[in-house]
C-alpha cells in the first residue's frame, strides 16, 4: 500500500470507528430511556391502544402479509449479499467471476464509455459500457476472434477491457491483437501490449449491469471492509436494543391487562392516565401532577438518612421547623401512574363513579 492509500485508510478508521461509538452510546440512551418510561407507566395508555389495534382482524391479516413479505424480501437480500461477498473475494485476487461459460468482470475505468471522432468503425457500434458497471464475457473459441470484438486480456500487470482494431501475427507465427479504448483515438493512442490468444479472458456479450461495480470495488478496498464490519455491529446493536425494549412493552403490557378490565373497552378515550410526583422537603411532602401543586402534607416516613420519624402527634403542624444540624435534605419520588378509565360523556354520575386505580 502507498503512504496516500494508509493515510485514507487510517481516516476511514477513525471516521468509521467515531460514528459507530457515537451510534453505540446514543441508542444505548435512547433504549435506557425507553424501557425506564415503559417501567414507570408513561406509555401506558400507547401501550393498551396498540394492543387492541394490533389484535383487530384487519390488523392481524395485513401484519401476516407484510411479515411474510418482509421475509422474502430479506432472503433475497441475504442471498444477493452472498453473491457479492463471493463476487468481492474472488475478483480481489482473480479480477474475474467464472460463471459456466460465462465470466463476471468490473469495468474499473472510462476507456470504453464513448466514441472518439478519430474511429470511423464505431460509427455502427454501440457496445460501449460505464466505468464501475460489470458486463458479462463468453468464453470464445481463438479462432473465432475478429476485428472490432471487445476482449477482456490480460497484460503483464492489469487486466484491459478493449476493442480489437487489428488481428496480426507476431514473428513467432503466433496470432496477437491489436486493441485500443473506444474513448482514444486509435491513430494515437493503440495500447502498447499485444495480447496473444493465450492472453484473452473472454469477449464482451453487450450485457452490463450499470453502476453495480462501484459497490464491489468498494468492498475490495480496506476502507470497504471496515465499513461492512461498522455497519454489521451497528445492526447487531440496534437488534439486541430494540429486543429489550420490546420485551420490556410485552410485560408492561400483559401486567395492565391482568389488572385492568379493558375487555370491552370499545373507545380510546375511555383510556385516561394521570402521574403523581411527590417530592420531601425535610418532613413535608409536596404532591404534584401536571396542572401543578395537589397537596401539602406533613411526611410520617423518613426517606433518607437525615431524617428522623415524626412524632405521633395528629395535630402536627406543615410547616416544621427545621433541625439546624442537619440542614435541608430533599428527595423526590416518583409514583406510579394511575391509568383509569374516564367517565363517558353522556349521562354519568360524576359523583358516584370511582376510577379505577391501578397501583404496582
Amino acid at each position: 500500500m502507498s503512504q496516500q492509500q494508509i493515510i485514507a485508510l487510517v481516516v476511514t478508521a477513525i471516521g468509521v470507528g467515531s460514528f459507530l461509538v457515537v451510534f453505540c452510546i446514543l441508542f444505548a440512551n435512547f433504549r435506557k430511556f425507553s424501557v425506564n418510561e415503559i417501567r414507570s407507566g408513561k406509555r401506558d395508555i400507547e401501550l393498551i391502544e396498540e394492543y387492541f389495534h394490533n389484535n383487530k382482524p384487519k390488523v392481524i391479516a395485513r401484519k401476516k402479509i407484510i411479515r411474510i413479505v418482509r421475509n422474502v424480501l430479506f432472503i433475497l437480500f441475504l442471498v444477493l449479499v452472498f453473491i457479492s461477498i463471493s463476487f468481492t473475494l474472488i475478483s480481489r485476487f482473480t479480477d474475474k467471476l467464472p460463471v459456466g461459460t460465462k465470466t463476471v468482470m468490473v469495468v474499473a475505468t472510462d476507456s470504453m464509455s464513448e466514441k472518439h471522432p478519430d474511429n470511423f468503425y464505431l460509427t455502427n457500434r454501440n457496445n460501449q459500457f460505464q466505468q464501475y458497471s460489470i458486463i458479462i464475457l463468453e468464453k470464445v473459441d481463438p479462432d473465432d476472434l475478429k476485428q472490432y470484438d471487445v476482449i477482456a486480456f490480460k497484460t503483464k500487470t492489469v487486466t484491459l477491457i478493449h476493442r480489437i482494431v487489428k488481428v496480426d501475427t507476431d514473428l513467432a507465427g503466433r496470432t496477437t491483437y491489436k486493441t485500443c479504448g473506444d474513448k482514444f483515438s486509435n491513430l494515437t493512442s493503440i495500447d502498447p501490449y499485444e495480447p496473444s490468444q493465450n492472453d484473452v479472458i473472454g469477449r464482451y456479450t453487450g450485457i452490463e449491469i450499470p453502476f453495480l461495480g462501484a459497490l464491489v470495488l468498494f468492498l475490495q478496498a480496506p476502507s470497504g471492509i471496515i465499513t461492512v464490519i461498522a455497519l454489521l455491529l451497528c445492526l447487531l446493536m440496534f437488534d439486541s436494543n430494540s429486543g429489550q425494549i420490546s420485551k420490556e412493552q410485552k410485560l408492561r403490557t400483559d401486567f395492565l391487562l391482568n389488572i385492568l378490565d379493558v375487555q370491552h373497552l370499545t373507545d380510546k378515550s375511555q383510556l385516561s392516565v394521570d402521574f403523581v410526583e411527590n417530592i420531601y422537603l425535610d418532613k413535608v411532602a409536596y404532591s404534584f401532577n401536571s396542572e401543578g401543586l395537589v397537596s401539602k402534607d406533613v411526611a410520617r416516613e423518613v426517606l433518607t438518612s437525615h431524617y428522623r420519624q415524626l412524632p405521633p402527634d395528629d395535630d402536627q403542624p406543615a410547616a416544621v421547623e427545621q433541625q439546624p444540624d442537619l440542614g435541608q435534605s430533599v428527595a423526590v419520588e416518583q409514583a406510579e401512574p394511575v391509568t383509569e378509565p374516564t367517565s363517558d360523556e353522556q349521562g354519568t354520575d360524576q359523583s358516584t363513579d370511582e376510577p379505577t386505580n391501578t397501583d404496582e
